[in-house]
């Protein structure tokens, strides 16, 4: 996986350990051969960027009209610590996931995106009902304790925080 972070919010430790984890997640996620062919861009933006926008990331591709894109940003706000943008990060690489392996799919001429091929009512669901934000935040906190214990970084002051 090629990943590029852009953004001056975080140090360079920071940044190193975003970009080891976003090449460690797509690996576990996706597999060696599909995470070879994934482009990901993480631009860390302004610490107030999620309370103007009422959210701290997203996950976008810029491959549009291919079914599995391959080409994905992740707009992160940098007001949090380490971990907690570790843990938004592994949310957002479960998005990328579900994008590159065509689960998730957002049609250009559609409002709202497919769910494994099916239109979802998303007049009558909520945010936390859609089966794709069950998946994410459900393996969010997850994989960076996966992480952490692969990369044996219990003695990290940062790591004491992930409970």
């Amino acid at each position: 996986m090629k990943v590029d972070i852009q953004g001056r919010y975080f140090t360079k430790i920071q940044r190193n350990y975003l970009q080891d984890f976003a090449n460690w997640a797509g690996y576990k996620l996706m597999g060696g051969r599909l995470s070879r062919h994934i482009n990901l861009k993480i631009h860390l933006y302004h610490p107030n960027y999620y309370q103007k926008n009422c959210l701290y990331a997203e996950t976008d591709y810029t491959d549009y009209g291919r079914k599995n894109p391959r080409n994905f940003i992740v707009t992160m706000a940098s007001k949090f610590g380490l971990l907690k943008s570790l843990i938004i990060l592994s949310h957002e690489m479960v998005h990328v996931k579900q994008f590159a392996i065509g689960e998730l799919h957002w049609p250009e001429e559609n409002l709202y995106p497919r769910w494994k091929g099916k239109k979802l009512d998303y007049d009558n669901i909520s945010y936390w009902d859609l089966p794709y934000e069950i998946e994410a935040h459900g393996r969010e906190k997850g994989l960076v304790f996966q992480w952490c214990d692969d990369k044996k970084l219990w003695k990290e002051p940062w790591y004491r925080e992930i409970f």
